[in-house]
C-alpha cells in the first residue's frame, strides 16, 4: 500500500516538473519573439502600474512597427457584392469618426463601402477622400462616372449610374451622405454608451469604439487608412516622427498627445468658459500621468484648433512642448476644411473671418489638399503617442484613440467635465484612463488631478 502510494506521488511530482519545465520553456520562447524594449530608470516601476503592459509600437520608427500585418487582413472578399455610399461634411474629426461608424455598420454587414468627401470647389480635386488616402479592399473612393456600384435593387445588380445606385441604396440603407444610422453596430450588438451621471459625454467621447465587438472593425479601419496613406502625406508623417519623436539624451523620450478643442471662435456647447485653465488643469494632468507610468523623459505633441494653447504651455509651465508647423484658421475664424466652413451661429466679425479663411484655402488645388493633410497629419500623430491627455471631448480624437487602444497606449480623458463650473479651479477633477490589456478588452484606471499641481505657475490668485 505505501509502496503504491510512494509510486503515485512520484508519479505526480514527474509531472508537475515536466508541465512546470514546460511552462518555463514558453515563457522564453514569449520573450524571445517579443520586440525588445530599451529598459530606462523607473520601467520596472512602471510595469507595476500600468498591469506589465509592454510598448511594442514606440521609439522614432513607430510607424514601421503599427500597423502590422495581422491589422491589415482583408473582412471581406475582393469581389463586392453591395456597396454603401458615405459622404462625407463638417471638419475632419466628424468625416473620420462618422466614416468610421459606417466602415462598421457596413463591413459587419457584408458590404463594400465607397467613400464621397467631396470636392475643393473652383480646383480640380473632385474627391478631397481621394487626394488623401488609396483604395483598399474593403474602401475605395467614388469616382466621377460611377457605373459600376452594386445594390440588389438595381438590374443585375449592377447600377449603370450614381444617381440610379442612390435610389437604390436609399431602400436598402446603403446611402448615408453624413450620418450614420442609429443601428450602425454590428448585428446583435448593443453597447450601452450614456453613463448614468454623464449622458452626453459619455458619448462625446466615442468609447462604445473600443467595445470589444465593435473594435475588431474599428482598428481595421484606422490600420487601414494609414496603410492607404497617399506617398507624399506619409512621408511628412515620418518625417515628423523620426525629427520629434526621437531620443533625447542617453533615456527614450516618451510622448504624450495633448488635444484642446476650443471652437474656432463658433459659439458650440462644448466651448470652456476658462480655456486658460484648461491649458494648465492638462498640463498638470500630464505630469500625474507621466508620473504614473513611470515616463521620465517626455515631450508633449500639442495638436489643436487654437495656436493660444501653445503659447499659455510655453510661458507658464515647464513641460517641453512641440507641435507639427502647419496651416491653422485664423484667430476669430470658425472651423475651415476644405470647401466646407461654419456657417450658423456667428456674429459678422467671426463670419468675416471664416469667409476669408475659407478663400485663401480653396485658392488652389495644393493649398486646399495640403491644409487638408496639415489636420489629418495631427490626427494620426496623436494616434502614435505613447499616452494621451484629452480635456475636452472632440471627433477629432477618435481616430487617434482607437490607433492607441491597438498599440497599447493609454487614452486619458476628463470624461463628464464640461469646463463650465466658475468653481472648478478650487476642486480636484479625475481623469479617467483606458487601456487595453493582455486579454485585449478595455480596462480603465484613474487618477486624481488637484487644482494646484506642478504646472501651477500663474499664482494663487489665478486658482
Amino acid at each position: 500500500m505505501r509502496a503504491a502510494l510512494a509510486l503515485a506521488l512520484c508519479a505526480i511530482h514527474a509531472v508537475s516538473e515536466r508541465d512546470e519545465h514546460g511552462m518555463r520553456q514558453a515563457l522564453r520562447l514569449a520573450r524571445m519573439r517579443a520586440p525588445r524594449e530599451r529598459r530606462s530608470p523607473g520601467a520596472g516601476r512602471a510595469q507595476g502600474r500600468t498591469g506589465g503592459m509592454r510598448d511594442f509600437y514606440g521609439g522614432a520608427n513607430r510607424t514601421r512597427l503599427w500597423p502590422r500585418t495581422k491589422h491589415l487582413q482583408p473582412l471581406l472578399p475582393t469581389v463586392p457584392t453591395e456597396h454603401l455610399w458615405a459622404g462625407g461634411c463638417c471638419g475632419l474629426g466628424h468625416r473620420t469618426s462618422r466614416l468610421m461608424r459606417l466602415y462598421v455598420y457596413a463591413v459587419s454587414r457584408g458590404r463594400h463601402v465607397v467613400a464621397d468627401w467631396g470636392a475643393c470647389v473652383g480646383t480640380p480635386v473632385a474627391n478631397l477622400f481621394s487626394a488623401l488616402f488609396g483604395d483598399w479592399n474593403e474602401l475605395r473612393a467614388v469616382k466621377p462616372r460611377e457605373n459600376q456600384l452594386r445594390n440588389p435593387g438595381c438590374p443585375s445588380g449592377v447600377c449603370p449610374t450614381g444617381n440610379a445606385f442612390k435610389e437604390a441604396a436609399k431602400a436598402r440603407r446603403s446611402f448615408f451622405p453624413n450620418e450614420p444610422p442609429e443601428d450602425w453596430q454590428p448585428p446583435g450588438t448593443r453597447v450601452e454608451s450614456k453613463h448614468p451621471s454623464k449622458t452626453l459625454w459619455q458619448g462625446e467621447w466615442g468609447l462604445f469604439n473600443l467595445h470589444s465587438d465593435i473594435f475588431k472593425y474599428a482598428e481595421h479601419f484606422a490600420a487601414s487608412m494609414v496603410k492607404a496613406l497617399r506617398p507624399e502625406i506619409k512621408e511628412r508623417l515620418d518625417e515628423f516622427i523620426q525629427k520629434e519623436f526621437s531620443p533625447r539624451g542617453r533615456r527614450r523620450t516618451r510622448i504624450i498627445g495633448v488635444h484642446f478643442r476650443f471652437g474656432n471662435g463658433e459659439k458650440f456647447g462644448r466651448r470652456p468658459a476658462n480655456s486658460t485653465h484648461v491649458v494648465l488643469r492638462t498640463a498638470a494632468a500630464v505630469e500625474r500621468v507621466a508620473a504614473a507610468l513611470g515616463y521620465e523623459n517626455v515631450r508633449v505633441l500639442v495638436a489643436t484648433d487654437d495656436a493660444s494653447a501653445l503659447d499659455t504651455l510655453r510661458k507658464h509651465t515647464k513641460l517641453d512642448v512641440f507641435a507639427r508647423p502647419q496651416w491653422r484658421p485664423p484667430p476669430g475664424a470658425g472651423i475651415v476644411f476644405s470647401s466646407w466652413r461654419t456657417k450658423d451661429h456667428l456674429d459678422d466679425k467671426i463670419k468675416e473671418a471664416t469667409e476669408a479663411a475659407h478663400r485663401s484655402v480653396v485658392k488652389d488645388a495644393n493649398t486646399c489638399v495640403g491644409a487638408a493633410a496639415d489636420m489629418l497629419i495631427d490626427s494620426l500623430l496623436l494616434g502614435y503617442a505613447d499616452a494621451l491627455v484629452l480635456p475636452v471631448p472632440s471627433t477629432f480624437t477618435i481616430l487617434p484613440k482607437v490607433m492607441a487602444h491597438s498599440r497599447g497606449a493609454p487614452s486619458c480623458m476628463f470624461i463628464g467635465e464640461t469646463w463650465r463650473d466658475l468653481n472648478i479651479k478650487k476642486r480636484d477633477l479625475e481623469l479617467t484612463c483606458v487601456r487595453r490589456d493582455r486579454a485585449g478588452r478595455a480596462s480603465t484606471s484613474r487618477l486624481t488631478v488637484p487644482p494646484q499641481g506642478r504646472a501651477d505657475w500663474l499664482g494663487a490668485r489665478f486658482w
